[in-house]
Parts: C-alpha cells; sequence; structure tokens
C-alpha cells in the first residue's frame, strides 16, 4: 500500500497483511500491520478508515519504533521474520521482508532525528520543559510487596529484611517495561547516588538513575521501628524441650512411614509422607539454613529524581611503554639467533558455554512465592507449601543437542529440553489436579536469556517461563508467567564452591 498523508503530514507509511506471533500462547496470526511516523499498529482485518485517530477502536495493539527493527529467523519454516519492539512478525518472502524493513528503518530514522538520542533522559529530567505526563512511569519490586506504580521525586519507604534484599524499579514506556535498574539499598549511605539502567537482554545502557536515600534505619522484623544503635536480633528460640523433641523426630517418623508405604506399593500414601515430613524439617530448622544470629532489616527511605548520562571518565596518559623481562629472552652471544622471538603468553581461551549454564541458588530474600502460579495450575496445597518453604539449587547444563536442567529442593528432578525448539513430552506437575501429558520447547535462546514455552492437557492452558542472567553474569531472574496477569520473578545467584 503507497503512503497515505492528511494535508502535508504522512500517515501511513506502508500497509500489509503479515503475520504476528502473540507474546504468550507463541502462535501465528495474520494482522494487518500499518507503519506510521512513530508506531507500528496492527488490526484483525484492514481499517475502514486509515487515519490514526479513527481507527483506534478497531486497533488490536501498538508497537513503539523507537529500538528499531532487524531480521530474524524465528524458527524452522520461517526464515523471513522481523523483530521490532519486542514483537516478532513473519514476511512470505525474503524482498517482503527487505521492504518492510527499510520503511521501519526510515520511520525509526526519522524519530531518532526527530527526539534525539537521549530522549528518554529529556523525558525525565526534572528541569527540562517537558510535562510531567511525559516521563516515562517507573513500576517498583520490593520484597513483601506488591509490584506497583512509584511516583517520580516523591518519598517512598521500603522494607529491606536482609542485607541482600535489593529493590527492582522498572522504566515502562507506553504499554511495557523497556529497562530496569537494580538498587542495592541495605548498605547505601544517606546520600545522592545514582544507579545503572539496564535493557531486559542485560545490555548495560548509557543511562544512570539518580535517586537521593533519605534514611536507612536497622528496625525489628516486627514493628519496623528502629533498634538502638543497629543492635543485633538473636534468633526466635523455643521454650520447652516437647516441642523440639517433637519436631526432630517426627520427620524421622514420616520419613520411615513413608519407605513402609513405598514397600507396600501405596505411592499416594508414600508421597504424602515424604511432603509431610520435608515440611517439618523445615520448621524445625526454621525454613533456613542461615546462622542462629541474623542482621536487622531496614526502612530505607528515598527519592526517584531523574535519569541522566553515565559521566565520562577521564582516561589518564599513557606511560612510556617498558620492555617486559618476562616476556623477552635476554640475547647472548652464544644463543642462536631465534631465541630471539617474544616467548608467547599463555592465553585466556574464552569458554563456549552461555553464561546461564551453572549451578544457581534461589534468593528467597528477593523472590516472589510460587504458591499463586501452583495454585492456578492445581497444585496440592501440601506441595505448594513445601515449594515456597525450602531453598532450591538449579542447575542448567548443555549438550550438543537439548538443556539439561537439574532441581534439587530436597529431593532431585532432571528434565531436557531439545536445543532445536521441538516439542518435547513433559511431566504434569506431580499431586495436582491435572491428567494426562504436557510438552514444552524452547521458544527463545541467547547467551544470556532461555526461554520455555509448556502446553499443558486440555483446559489447563500454558505457561512460559524465561531466566535472563544479569549483566555481570552473577545472578539472573526468573520469570514465570501463566497470563498476561498472572506471573512470578524469582531470583538466583550463581554458586561458587
Amino acid at each position: 500500500m503507497a503512503p497515505t498523508q492528511t494535508g502535508n503530514e504522512v500517515t501511513v507509511l506502508m500497509a500489509g497483511m503479515l503475520e504476528k506471533q502473540s507474546r504468550w500462547r507463541k502462535d501465528w496470526n495474520y494482522r494487518f500491520c500499518v507503519v506510521r511516523p512513530r508506531s507500528l499498529d496492527y488490526f484483525l482485518e484492514p481499517p475502514a478508515v486509515m487515519e490514526e485517530d479513527q481507527s483506534q477502536e478497531q486497533r488490536r495493539g501498538r508497537i513503539c519504533l523507537s529500538s528499531g527493527a532487524f531480521a530474524v529467523e524465528a524458527e524452522v519454516g520461517r526464515p523471513f521474520c522481523i523483530s521490532v519492539g519486542g514483537e516478532l512478525l513473519s514476511c512470505s518472502t525474503a524482498a517482503e521482508q527487505r521492504r518492510w524493513l527499510e520503511i521501519i528503518g526510515q520511520a525509526c530514522s526519522t524519530l531518532q532525528n526527530e527526539e534525539g538520542p537521549n530522549t528518554l533522559r529529556r523525558r525525565c529530567r526534572s528541569d527540562s520543559g517537558h510535562s510531567i505526563s511525559e516521563e516515562p512511569r517507573l513500576m517498583i519490586m520490593a520484597p513483601e510487596e506488591s509490584p506497583h506504580a512509584l511516583d517520580w521525586r516523591k518519598q517512598h519507604s521500603v522494607w529491606l529484611p536482609t542485607p541482600k534484599s535489593e529493590v527492582t524499579l522498572l522504566i515502562v514506556e507506553g504499554s511495557s517495561a523497556t529497562s530496569h535498574c537494580r538498587l542495592p539499598l541495605y548498605d547505601t549511605q544517606v546520600s545522592d547516588t545514582t544507579f545503572g539502567l539496564t535493557t531486559f537482554g542485560g545490555d548495560a545502557l548509557n543511562l544512570r538513575l539518580a535517586v537521593r536515600i533519605h534514611s536507612s534505619e536497622c528496625c525489628s522484623p516486627l514493628t519496623r521501628k528502629p533498634l538502638p544503635n543497629g543492635q543485633v536480633r538473636p534468633a526466635d528460640s523455643r521454650d520447652g524441650g516437647s516441642f523440639e523433641s517433637l519436631t526432630q523426630q517426627a520427620p524421622t517418623a514420616c520419613f520411615i512411614l513413608g519407605i513402609a508405604a513405598m514397600a507396600a506399593g501405596l505411592t499416594t500414601t508414600w508421597v504424602f509422607f515424604f511432603v509431610i515430613a520435608v515440611l517439618l524439617r523445615e520448621i524445625a530448622h526454621g525454613g533456613s539454613d542461615e546462622e542462629t544470629t541474623t542482621t536487622p532489616g531496614k526502612l530505607v527511605t528515598f527519592t526517584v529524581r531523574e535519569i541522566s548520562d553515565c559521566p565520562k571518565v577521564a582516561t589518564p596518559p599513557l606511560a612510556p611503554a617498558q620492555p617486559s623481562p618476562s616476556r623477552f629472552v635476554p640475547l647472548s652471544p652464544e644463543m642462536p639467533i631465534a631465541c630471539a622471538t617474544p616467548v608467547p603468553l599463555p592465553l585466556e581461551i574464552p569458554s563456549s558455554d552461555p553464561t546461564w549454564v551453572g549451578k544457581w541458588k534461589l534468593d528467597r530474600a528477593r523472590s516472589q512465592v510460587y504458591e499463586p502460579i501452583m495454585s492456578d495450575m492445581g497444585v496440592n496445597y501440601m506441595i505448594r507449601k513445601v515449594m515456597d518453604a525450602k531453598t532450591s539449587f538449579l542447575t542448567l547444563s548443555q549438550t550438543d543437542s537439548q538443556i539439561v536442567i537439574l532441581l534439587q529442593m530436597g529431593i532431585s528432578v532432571e528434565e531436557t529440553i531439545p536445543l532445536d525448539g521441538s516439542w518435547a513430552s513433559k511431566a504434569v506437575p506431580p499431586m495436582s489436579k491435572m491428567s494426562g501429558e504436557a510438552r514444552w520447547r524452547l521458544s527463545k535462546k541467547s547467551s544470556r536469556e532461555i526461554e520455555m514455552y509448556t502446553e499443558f492437557p486440555a483446559g489447563w492452558g500454558t505457561l512460559t517461563d524465561t531466566l535472563t542472567v544479569a549483566e555481570d553474569g552473577q545472578s539472573f531472574a526468573r520469570r514465570i508467567a501463566r497470563s498476561d496477569t498472572l506471573y512470578i520473578t524469582r531470583y538466583f545467584t550463581r554458586c561458587t564452591e
């Protein structure tokens, strides 16, 4: 379709039917796509009127063009795909793909020339000429809080139960989050400071979030009121030997009953006793492997001020080069001339493994509970409580044909998923209301991210499991989603031992 214009302004640069991949189900559907100067709109069918203000009711969605577009091969059989704004569009031919990329690229270039490369920073500065309504929205994810909106330049207090607790801020533009910032506020002093912004792919941006820390006080975990001199609180003690004796002996008794039921072939019974034993053991140990003395939590009050450019660091002048005695072999009259060549230094061979390969430990202080996801999948109440009470370990490895996932949480469960994106069988959650067999496949894979898509038996929906490794490679965020509105985020740190 040729470009159309209203007066002197071009409103449609290109339009036509393309296949679009849905965000959660990962299936493909035809959509009528319209490239405008600032966005790509898509519809279930061609709108009766192409003007932007008159086609809003029919519009199915909108993709911002600020991030550009590039060609990808989404999966086998779809070699002519376009990735734009985090969405995938599929063309029929290479020529059609080139044409769409050309038009989208022109729109992106024009948009960048109009707004400049630091549009995000300019929209967020408090001294800019833009109104507050033009600022990107902030979303805060803090321990023991549900995710919610956060106002710019307005004080907010968060409770940090442990030194490892962190606050994550999402920068939301339009209907999607474009970047995020992790705030390790527990040990941050009262001052004005900045934190780096990172994309969800793990790439650091040349922007920093300016934050003012107003107060940071050690508090009692029960009253959340300041403690004198930041004292250390002892772990809770239980009076009475009868309770301690019961909590120590009950898990052993349940394990013995479970073994007896297993020997008798009573599957449901032995699983029940093992679950009860693990839960009682967790209660007896306080649900944690920490020492009996813990540091107090902190109540931190802060304000998010603006987004600014990264400061430029002056590069010191280079010192005159000096020959290194350990790198060259000294010459002597008796030594062959060939010995004057440099001695090779040991080389560091970079690992070909993706950054998500390794053993990881769940950071329970920062993670959301698994319970709402498992409840939606019909998992038994006792299993849900055990899953949330135990600290789990996740080991990820890769072979030539598949990814191996080992989950350790009292018991070990190993699963494999093909690297080529093909479907593989998967067991349904244990002790759930589901019957039959699920299937899953790898829907996305890079050096820092993998995404697994699971289809459960009829009537039980789907699940999208996305692992994104941080820039430093020492932690990753695991987003588990049942739908656009039901999802959780859990954080894992790399095990060093």
